[in-house]
This record gives structure tokens, C-alpha cells and sequence, in this order.
């Protein structure tokens, strides 16, 4: 390395090299992972998993997903298949599952990941076929986010089909949220929903949608 006076010459990259911090200090001075947090730890499933297959429609589209759970009914893999769809958005469906069972296995909450994926807006969307528990989604990863919340989370705020339950004797009826805003004396009229198409009903001044919850009117 040449040296003029006292003045020692060196290249860039060597200037670079020196100033670049070493790998074993930017983990020290790295934050410690909370307690009880595993980091880089998959939690391999079975070979032979139980998981549940669902098909629906939306606007059309005809989708499929397969869930794998672990032997104590934690979801811990997906797998979207687009019937029939391009290339492009079949692909997207499959990244999506690929990294969401990633995610699943390495930790991440269930919870954590559909409220990720709740609200996702794309077409296909709109009027859901062939589920008993969604009526409406904004996309089929928002329907898929919300059939897993339903199946493995018990939450029952994003089904558009409640299962609320009147007992009379051995009668046990299942109500939807139709029958349940009707109970609630609710008047049905002939108006649609401006956002997903579905039946409106009338209490008082406020219109509200029994598919997808959108309320207009004199709403409090």
C-alpha cells in the first residue's frame, strides 16, 4: 500500500470493507427475540394429516381449497386451486397458499394471518356460490381468509349465514341474518344492495344488507 509522507493511500473498496461493520457485532448488538419466541423453527406436519375441502364460486370463478392440520385440529397448511383460471392468477393462488402454510408452520397465528388478508380487493368478487357459511366476499383470498377465521377461529362476525340457534323443546332452528333481522322486526323489501346485490331490509328509517352488512339510511 503506498504511502506519501505521512499519508497512507488505500482504494475505495478497501474504505468500504473498514467501515462495513463485522457479521459477529451486528448480532450482538442485534435486540434479543422476545422470550418463549423460537426463531428458524418449522414445526413439520404428519405425512397423513387430517384438513377439510372446500369448493365455491365466486362471479363465476369456481375455486377449491384443502386445509392440513396438525394431529390436535391446528391448521397448519393450504392449498387454492383455480379451476380453469390463466396462468397469472392461478400462480398468485398458489404463491399465496405456498407462503401462507410458510408462515403457518413457522408460528405466525392463524389470527394474524387472515386479518392480513381480510378486506384484499380484486375481481373476481362479489355474490359467493356454493358455501354455507359466506354469501359475499371482495375477492376469493378475502373468502378463503374469512372460511378459515370461521372454521378455525369460531369467529362468526364474518359469516353473512349466523348460525344463532332457537330452542323450543327438542326445536333447534338455524337462522340466518335474514331470518335473524326479520326476528328482530325487520321489514323485507324488494331493494338490492348497492355493493354485493343482496336483499335489503327496513327497520325504521335504516336499510341494511343481510349478505354483506352495508347500511344506508337513518342508520344510528
Amino acid at each position: 500500500m503506498p504511502i506519501y509522507g505521512n499519508v497512507e493511500l488505500i482504494d475505495e473498496k478497501e474504505v468500504m470493507l473498514r467501515e462495513r461493520p463485522s457479521v459477529d457485532r451486528l448480532h450482538k448488538d442485534a435486540p434479543p427475540a422476545p422470550a418463549g419466541l423460537a426463531r428458524g423453527v418449522r414445526e413439520p406436519l404428519p405425512s397423513r394429516r387430517r384438513g377439510e375441502t372446500q369448493k365455491a364460486r365466486v362471479s363465476g370463478q369456481t375455486v377449491y381449497w384443502r386445509t392440513g392440520e396438525y394431529p390436535d385440529g391446528r391448521l397448519g397448511e393450504i392449498f387454492i386451486d383455480l379451476a380453469g383460471a390463466g396462468s397469472t392468477l392461478d400462480g398468485f393462488a398458489n404463491s399465496l397458499a405456498k407462503i401462507t402454510s410458510i408462515a403457518l408452520q413457522f408460528g405466525a397465528p392463524v389470527g394474524v394471518v387472515v386479518d392480513a388478508l381480510l378486506g384484499v380487493r380484486f375481481e373476481p368478487a362479489g355474490h359467493v356460490e356454493l358455501h354455507d357459511r359466506v354469501r359475499w366476499c371482495n375477492s376469493i383470498v378475502e373468502l378463503i381468509a374469512r372460511d378459515l377465521a370461521i372454521t378455525y377461529l369460531g369467529r362468526e362476525d364474518l359469516a353473512n349465514v349466523v348460525r344463532a340457534v332457537a330452542v323450543d323443546g327438542d326445536a333447534v332452528v338455524a337462522l340466518d341474518r335474514r331470518a335473524v333481522a326479520i326476528a328482530e322486526g325487520a321489514r323485507v323489501t324488494g331493494e338490492t344492495c348497492r355493493e354485493c346485490g343482496g336483499l335489503m331490509v327496513l327497520s325504521g328509517t335504516c336499510w341494511t344488507c343481510t349478505t354483506c352488512g352495508t347500511s344506508s339510511g337513518g342508520c344510528g
